[in-house]
């Protein structure tokens, strides 16, 4: 939630830019997080969407926790080797 689309944006680059970087945030921890997440985001399908959009799910991204999230949500960070 502290990080506007402009840095989300340039995450994503510099993810492309150096594979061997890690990304690591932390994920799904509260049960309220999706709702604050499609406010400030409405343009994220789901909160896996949000990193999806902006190019941040792959084999080098690490999300801590994400004990909150949906099936497919899930499925979608296997599909995408997080």
């Amino acid at each position: 939630l502290t990080c506007r689309t402009d840095l989300l944006e340039g995450v994503g680059g510099l993810m492309r830019r150096y594979p061997e970087a890690t990304l690591h945030t932390h994920l799904a921890e509260q049960t309220g997080e999706w709702e604050a997440i499609a406010r400030a985001y409405p343009e994220a399908r789901d909160y896996v969407g949000l990193y999806e959009r902006y190019g941040l799910l792959g084999p080098q991204s690490l999300f801590a926790h994400a004990v909150h999230l949906g099936a497919p949500e899930r499925r979608r960070l296997h599909r995408a080797d997080c």
